[in-house]
């Protein structure tokens, strides 16, 4: 009692120290004090008592210290009358504080019957103030924000500016430190939303900071925030269209996983509202959404938002009354016409929106009204999947699935069976969309999930059997996918059939399924040594049981890549006998068995045995003889197996041409390899021995065998620089020494022979420079040619193009000048002056092929223009590389103007053989010149880039008097009138016609005095510059 009288009587000026002191003993946790407890004895007089001591109180710390001052106090200040006043005021602030602890335990005691005129006059003083406070006194803040929520919740009077104050308050603090405990207590609130009237200025603030909490994650995570949210629907009708704006605007940003959130707040509003306000929500926000779902193209981020908002109210109509006349009033006017519009997108997405509602009808249609509406329903259906748009077709197959899996016992069996035959019997082999197709075996594993459909599909499905080999990957796999759901049902008794062994074909099939099923997990196997333990010890355990049952010649393969997948010792019958049976093939058979099995050794690690069987085979280099010296004896095995070079040639190729072998292979021991290399280089004597006279010593290989074994030496000779590249250029070389071998033998073979006795051994001599030059042209490709070889290929060029006659190298060459051109920028060591040599010479052998083609186009017309349509594709490629990487360069000058030579000359000659001068008309296009120029201009007319250069070297060549005469000029003249007829014309013709006049002017007072041929074109050359230039 003593101390209830004595806390009344220090709540004044005099003892303020005393009631400072009772609240600090109240905060101490320690201390047995509790200030809720104290106010909760008083008697009612004790009550009023002490609530109009601490009105009084508060009302002498306001006017001593009055809050237009606070600001300006708290402000640091070194004046010491200021620093006084701030230190004043916050002792006045903590003695407020003290007074908002006493009133806010106050109110949770006040009684009816009791005088609180004094506390609530405390309420509205504090709540005054409240917006003065210094930024930093957030604890006071706190306590008044904390009377103003207590106040409203008691219902206490002037409850409104108090719960304003409150909203406003938490709302705000809500969106800045984004708790859930500010969330749950601003909803406990929410009423006082209504205390503000939507239409005033002062509310405008509050309606900024509510669309806010509309895209705030916390409040749409939070069930308190939900219901908050779905109550602001309800504050004005205007409102609710900010709200809905707010979210469509922020609809992509939000991450998908919310808008069952997003939806269920705009589901809560509709299910609490009437009257206007749900019509609002009705028409202005789920009749949009449903607008927006049909009509937004497919690839729009907020398209698949859009459908999840609505997937919700779909799946409402199941449980909630009034949802499923909802949607039928709102999809009404909506989803028929969609599902009828031009736009194949806005089908597709009304159908989908069609299957996921269905059925959209009225709870109040009558037992007539509802058979009609739900027939009309299944007539869409069927239109569906009679599309013409695949995507629509794919929207009808999921729809008739679901539909007919979902309600198969209340459907019709007429309709039923119709819907499911046009899926299953036309829609599966439908050619014009795989996805058509994919969407049919996604889809129908939706229908096995009703037992009442099995006996229908047991009799739909067989038919579909032959689409395990569809084209389509993606509906091979659905296919597989719907197969294994079939297998998890019980009934299915198609899967209850076995196989028979004898079955071969059904056989082969299982064995390459596995294989297939293995390598697609092989990588996995690889990482996982246990699963492939495992794995390797189940089919080790049966491989020899599958070989001696499967002997089947397509049973046997699949078996043979089942072995290879092993380790060798896992398969040690089958993998002893793999050298044995590679020994024992037939050389020259066509059976390729031994494909598999050199995959086999490769894959075991085994190669070596290929390369010693390998060189075994092959001939050995002849021994020469050295004077009088004593030969050495050997001892020899005599093997009792015959050789088979052409069989070990075979072995060779394959292994160099599959890119897994191929690197088995070049990981051997470089010793066994260059054993190989030595054994293949022995073709070249071979060659010769076939190229040269009768008399001479016999070949050890036949002509196909030796050619096929020089083609292997050249090649292996790459690969082995390729990987030994850090030795040197050690196999390079033996490259040069073969181009030395090719000049020195046969191409002098060649030059020494008669006619008639090269006729007999063309295709020998063809087929070997064809080699070297394809091997070569793939070494300066792949970076391997120096500068050096690149010098060594030209010249050896220029002697083929000297010595061999017919142009079947002529492809090839172009090739490798097309390389050697586009390889300079990968030599950044070379000197100016190498590759000046190299470009020189490249112009070199680019000029003698063009004369030499040239010549054959005098000789035999017929050869010629079929070498100009087999060399069109790379003479372009050169050209084209030129023009790429060396404009303005020596080299590309060279080029355009041997070009333009080759033109110029043909036409020239093509013009004084023409008879009557009346023939000499100007061309009409491309088809008017001569064959070779033709071919040459037609290239040049490809590309812009390439006519503009090749105009700037004709113009060149006009100026600097390299294009002479009367008859040359009128040949540059043709040129460019079929160039500006082409489809890349250029400015720079008329730059070309303006040098030519001027040049054709010069020879005005030769051409007065004669009537010839030059004469006449002379005239017809000037009025065609003329009409050219004026137009």
């Amino acid at each position: 009692m003593e101390k209830r009288e004595t806390f009344i009587q220090a709540v004044s000026k005099e003892l303020i120290g005393k009631f400072l002191q009772f609240i600090q003993l109240d905060n101490d946790t320690c201390d047995p004090f509790n200030l809720n407890e104290l106010i909760d004895e008083l008697s009612r007089k004790q009550k009023e008592e002490l609530w109009q001591r601490l009105k009084n109180l508060l009302v002498d710390v306001l006017l001593e210290s009055p809050v237009e001052g606070w600001q300006a106090a708290k402000a640091p200040s070194e004046n010491s009358l200021k620093a006084e006043q701030g230190s004043k005021m916050h002792r006045n602030i903590e003695i407020i504080h003290a007074i908002t602890s006493v009133i806010l335990a106050s109110v949770s005691v006040i009684n009816e019957r009791e005088n609180y005129e004094a506390l609530l006059e405390c309420a509205v003083i504090l709540n005054g103030i409240l917006y003065a406070l210094p930024e930093g006194e957030r604890a006071l803040q706190g306590s008044i924000q904390d009377l103003c929520v207590k106040w409203w919740e008691r219902g206490l009077p002037a409850k409104e500016n108090m719960g304003k104050t409150a909203f406003v308050m938490l709302l705000r603090r809500s969106l800045r430190t984004r708790t859930g405990a500010d969330i749950c207590r601003l909803w406990r609130i929410h009423q006082a939303l209504y205390c503000f009237d939507y239409h005033l200025e002062e509310s405008r603030e509050i309606k900024d900071m509510l669309l806010e909490c509309f895209i705030n994650v916390n409040y749409i995570k939070k069930e308190e925030g939900r219901r908050f949210l779905s109550s602001l629907f309800n504050w004005n009708i205007n409102f609710i269209k900010m709200i809905h704006g707010a979210i469509k605007n922020q609809l992509q940003g939000l991450p998908k996983s919310l808008m069952v959130h997003i939806a269920e707040i705009y589901f809560r509003a509709w299910k609490k509202a009437s009257g206007k306000i749900m019509e609002a929500i009705e028409n202005d926000c789920i009749q949009d959404f449903m607008h927006h779902g049909v009509h937004l193209p497919r690839r729009s981020p907020v398209h698949s938002r859009v459908r999840k908002v609505l997937s919700y109210f779909h799946h409402q109509k199941e449980v909630r009354q009034g949802v499923e006349e909802m949607l039928y009033k709102l999809y009404k006017p909506i989803l028929w016409r969609g599902l009828k519009a031009r736009n194949s997108e806005v089908r597709s997405n009304a159908a989908l929106l069609f299957v996921e509602a269905f059925p959209i009808r009225h709870p109040g249609f009558n037992a007539i009204e509802m058979d009609s509406e739900i027939q009309k329903q299944f007539e869409e259906l069927y239109s569906l999947l009679e599309d013409p748009y695949p995507m629509v077709r794919s929207a009808g197959i999921l729809g008739v699935c679901k539909i007919t899996s979902k309600y198969w016992e209340m459907m019709p069996p007429t309709i039923l069976i119709d819907l499911l035959k046009k899926v299953t019997e036309e829609l599966a082999f439908d050619l014009s969309s795989a996805d058509v197709r994919c969407s049919v075996f996604k889809c129908l594993p939706i229908i096995l999930d009703n037992k009442l459909s099995h006996p229908l599909l047991e009799q739909l499905l067989p038919a579909l059997k032959y689409c395990l080999h569809d084209n389509s990957e993606k509906v091979r796999v659905a296919f597989v996918d719907m197969l294994l759901k079939v297998k998890a049902v019980r009934a299915a008794k198609a899967l209850d059939q076995t196989l028979s062994v004898s079955d071969a074909a059904s056989m082969a099939g299982l064995l390459e399924i596995v294989v297939i099923l293995w390598r697609s997990i092989h990588r996995s196997l690889e990482n996982n040594k246990e699963a492939r333990m495992y794995t390797v010890d189940k089919f080790a355990s049966v491989l020899p049981q599958y070989m001696r049952v499967f002997t089947d010649d397509r049973c046997r393969t699949p078996l043979c890549v089942l072995a290879s997948l092993m380790p060798a010792p896992a398969v040690p019958t089958f993998s002893c006998g793999v050298i044995s049976t590679l020994r024992n093939q037939e050389e020259g058979a066509a059976d390729r068995t031994y494909c598999i099995l050199l995959d086999c050794l490769c894959s075991w690690g085994h190669v070596g045995h290929i390369l010693e069987l390998v060189c075994d085979w092959l001939p050995e280099e002849p021994p020469q003889s050295k004077g009088n010296s004593a030969s050495k004896r050997k001892v020899r095995v005599q093997d009792p197996c015959p050789v088979k070079p052409g069989l070990a040639l075979v072995y060779v190729e394959y292994l160099l041409t599959h890119p897994k072998n191929r690197e088995c292979l070049l990981s051997a021991p470089q010793k066994k390899l260059n054993c190989l290399l030595k054994a293949l280089e022995t073709s070249k004597g071979n060659l010769e021995s076939i190229l040269q006279t009768p008399g001479g010593s016999p070949p050890r290989l036949s002509e196909g065998a030796a050619l096929r074994a020089f083609s292997l030496y050249c090649r292996l000779s790459i690969h082995l620089q390729y990987k030994f590249c850090s030795e040197g250029k050690v196999y390079l070389s033996t490259l040069e020494d073969t181009g030395s071998w090719l000049e020195s033998k046969v191409l002098s073979f060649i030059r020494d022979q008669d006619e008639e006795y090269l006729k007999l051994h063309r295709v020998v001599y063809q087929q070997i420079i064809q080699t070297y030059l394809t091997v070569c042209k793939d070494v300066i490709m792949v970076g391997l040619g120096d500068r050096k070889f690149q010098m060594h290929l030209l010249q050896w060029s220029l002697g083929i193009m000297q010595t061999v006659k017919g142009f079947f190298y002529v492809s090839l060459l172009l090739g490798i000048l097309k390389e050697i051109t586009g390889s300079s920028l990968m030599w950044k060591t070379d000197s100016e002056e190498e590759v000046a040599v190299v470009f020189d010479m490249v112009q070199k052998v680019f000029q003698q092929m063009l004369e030499c083609m040239a010549r054959s186009f005098k000789r035999q017309p017929e050869e010629g223009l079929q070498l100009l349509c087999s060399v069109q594709t790379p003479l372009h490629e050169f050209i084209s590389t030129v023009q790429s990487w060396h404009v303005d360069t020596p080299v590309h000058r060279g080029v355009f103007s041997t070009l333009i030579a080759a033109s110029v000359v043909e036409i020239s000659h093509w013009l004084r053989k023409v008879s009557d001068a009346e023939e000499l008309t100007p061309p009409e296009g491309l088809s008017a010149l001569p064959p070779f120029s033709r071919c040459l201009i037609g290239i040049i007319l490809r590309s812009p880039h390439i006519v503009r250069s090749f105009l700037d070297e004709l113009k060149a060549c006009v100026i600097s008097e390299d294009i002479e005469g009367i008859v040359c000029l009128t040949a540059v003249v043709h040129i460019i009138l079929v160039i500006n007829k082409g489809k890349h014309k250029s400015p720079k013709v008329k730059d070309v016609a303006a040098s030519i006049e001027r040049k054709l002017k010069t020879f005005m007072e030769i051409t007065l005095e004669e009537d010839s041929l030059e004469r006449f074109l002379y005239e017809s050359s000037s009025r065609t510059l003329g009409a050219l230039l004026n137009s």
